[in-house]
């Protein structure tokens, strides 16, 4: 499960930059960088809380472009 996270944070990380969205993409890179060290999942829920509402506020800002 961790390894999956991990993919998709390097992914998020990546994509957000070359999109503009650069919140995101610091989020990503802030979480990963903390799995990375051997944190847990469970502690870093909230941040993978607010990571998923930032991509909803995206997706929600391109849906009015």
């Amino acid at each position: 499960e961790a390894r999956q996270l991990q993919t998709l944070l390097r992914r998020l990380e990546g994509e957000g930059g070359s999109f503009g969205f650069e919140g995101i993409s610091e989020k990503a890179a802030q979480i990963e960088a903390a799995l990375v060290k051997g944190t847990q999942i469970e502690p870093l829920r909230k941040e993978v809380d607010g990571l998923i509402r930032l991509c909803l506020q995206a997706r929600s800002s391109a849906r009015t472009l």
